[in-house]
């Protein structure tokens, strides 16, 4: 995280949000206001503000007594808001094919590029934020508003959780391979296998995931310090 005089709630809710998802601060972390304030160089009214930002986004949530944590799941989170994006993100295929431009399809193709770079020079960090943004270009291509936003707060809470599935249960080339296709799927305006793709996407890391805690028998939030942060 970055610290400036000069940063506002909208910046600062960003520098966090970024150390969320880059798992800086993991699922769990007490956020201590007068640390963050400081570091920043703010008072606490903007840090506040960008920690109401951040609270409606699902990425923090505050806890009488305890204050603002970094949003914890457990492996039935995990499991349902995978089933929710499922339900969510395949069936935005045929607006996708229908609305997308020229202009987005070539953007798309440079991410597919980016990540492909990022994985061959194992470049873990780049790869996740990579696949992040794929994502939120993929759908924004679709031309809906309310969906696009429930499903970037869906991505948001799963995101900590993706890069596990990424680089410590290695599902990154087999994800890779989805990308391809989810623009292959694109360029040949063919929705039906844009809605396949993107739904063995998400089911292959819901598997993968919801294995993982049913193999270590978590009965409490899904643990990921214990294994390599990406």
């Amino acid at each position: 995280m970055t610290s400036s005089l000069l940063l506002g709630p909208d910046q600062i809710a960003e520098n966090l949000r970024s150390a969320i998802l880059d798992r800086e601060l993991a699922p769990g972390t007490v956020l201590n206001q007068s640390s963050l304030a400081a570091q920043f160089g703010v008072s606490r009214i903007p840090l506040r503000e960008a920690l109401r930002t951040l609270a409606a986004e699902g990425l923090i949530t505050n806890r009488p007594g305890v204050g603002s944590i970094v949003t914890e799941l457990t492996p039935q989170d995990v499991g349902e808001l995978y089933d929710i994006r499922l339900a969510l993100e395949p069936p935005l295929a045929a607006a996708i094919i229908e609305n997308a431009s020229r202009r987005q399809v070539g953007h798309l193709e440079s991410r597919v590029e980016e990540l492909e770079a990022a994985l061959t020079s194992g470049d873990r960090g780049g790869f996740s934020r990579a696949n992040y943004r794929f994502h939120q270009d993929l759908y924004r291509m679709s031309g809906t508003r309310y969906a696009t936003n429930i499903v970037f707060l869906a991505m948001n809470l799963t995101e900590p959780y993706s890069r596990v599935y990424l680089h410590v249960l290695h599902g990154a080339d087999r994800a890779q391979a989805e990308h391809r296709e989810m623009l292959d799927a694109i360029k040949a305006g063919d929705a039906d296998a844009l809605r396949h793709a993107v739904t063995e996407h998400l089911a292959g890391a819901r598997e993968a995931l919801v294995r993982l805690a049913t193999l270590r028998q978590l009965e409490s939030p899904l643990e990921l310090d214990g294994v390599a942060r990406p």
